[in-house]
């Protein structure tokens, strides 16, 4: 009796605060996971980033085939210009970056490229108030690590790590919404840089070279595959996962969406799989807090203001808590009314209880209901 007005009371609930904010699910995409596979580059996230959890959302899947150049125009000859389109892109990155030290590491037994995107540090977003920090150790020593926001491939900054007796053991860096600051810093091995978020965008640290883009010029949109290619999308804390169809994005070719809303916070992975032509597919692409390059799910609360709303998990959960108490109660008055059979008094007490706790009940549902109705004036 008590789990069915749950059930109806978590879905309205959900409904009412997907009506409030849904609303606030409007923006850009900020940042993606980028990935060459089988010839083709596949460009994969959440279709509004940041993703913000309880909000309306959608995974988001960019299919292109580079080119050369010269065949920008055209599709012939595109699969034996992939690796020459590569290379000029690379080029163009090294050149813009020129005066960055790019000195592999060892570690473990591997060599890292220090300019490699996300090979030495990756942090996942930073909210205004937030900090990130890094330390490095001796095997850094006399490298410059580049660096940049993942959110923002224009703010950048460097690190040198140096074991010169004026180097700092401690480092703080603030991200503004244009810039890191200072931009270029020394540390000692073994220290720590810290940065500190002053904006209200959020933004990501990310060692390595931001992805270079004018190369994304010479590719040519893969159009078609709503039939062909399907994702899975995983909440990895909890291992839930499901599939789902894409859909082509209109005026958007190369372009293919399906809509979800996130209901847990977290890290998330999407899985393309699937043909390609007479290519076939299968990547998994990782949310930042699982070393990948898009928007983990975050709190909505932190859209939330004058006030914080409580979150769907925390109503449900005082509901649960008050219907499990109701039925204890319940259980317990018609044992007491077995036992005295034929007693009018113990009939009453039992309905007494029962009403009290379900005005308990009703309390909560309530207070869920004029929150949610305070908050859309």
């Amino acid at each position: 009796m008590f789990s069915g007005a749950l059930n109806a009371f978590g879905v309205a609930f959900l409904l009412a605060v997907t009506a409030v904010v849904g609303t606030q699910a409007v923006g850009s995409v900020l940042a993606h996971d980028d990935r060459e596979t089988g010839g083709y580059k596949f460009v994969v996230g959440f279709r509004v980033e940041p993703a913000y959890e309880g909000l309306p959302n959608g995974v988001d899947v960019k299919v292109a085939k580079p080119v050369a150049e010269d065949q920008s125009s055209g599709h012939a000859g595109m699969q034996g210009q992939t690796s020459q389109s590569h290379s000029q892109g690379m080029a163009m990155q090294s050149q813009s970056h020129q005066g960055i030290a790019a000195a592999p590491k060892e570690e473990g037994g591997a060599m890292i490229d220090v300019a490699a995107h996300g090979a030495i540090f990756s942090s996942p977003a930073v909210m205004e108030g937030g900090t990130f920090s890094f330390e490095p150790g001796n095997e850094l020593e006399g490298k410059a690590i580049p660096y940049h926001s993942h959110l923002d491939h224009s703010i950048t900054g460097t690190i040198t790590v140096s074991s010169d007796s004026s180097a700092p053991a401690m480092v703080d860096v603030a991200i503004h919404d244009s810039m890191f600051m200072p931009v270029d810093v020394t540390v000692a091995p073994g220290g720590k840089v810290v940065w500190i978020s002053m904006t209200a965008t959020p933004q990501s640290v990310t060692s390595g070279l931001a992805p270079s883009t004018p190369a994304a010029v010479n590719e040519v949109p893969v159009e078609g595959l709503e039939e062909t290619l399907k994702v899975e999308i995983k909440h990895v804390a909890t291992g839930g996962t499901r599939v789902l169809d894409l859909r082509a994005m209109p005026d958007e070719p190369g372009r293919y969406t399906a809509d979800i809303i996130p209901t847990a916070q977290g890290v998330y992975e999407m899985r393309v799989f699937g043909k390609v032509g007479e290519t076939d597919i299968d990547e998994t692409f990782a949310s930042f807090g699982g070393g990948g390059g898009f928007s983990d799910v975050l709190p909505a609360s932190d859209l939330q203001f004058p006030d914080r709303l409580p979150g769907v998990r925390q109503i449900e959960g005082a509901v649960r808590g008050a219907i499990d108490t109701a039925e204890q109660a319940q259980d317990a008055a018609l044992s007491a009314q077995a036992a005295s059979a034929g007693n009018g008094r113990a009939s009453a007490n039992t309905l007494g209880i029962i009403g009290i706790i379900l005005g308990a009940i009703g309390i909560l549902a309530g207070a869920g209901g004029l929150t949610v109705a305070m908050r859309k004036r």
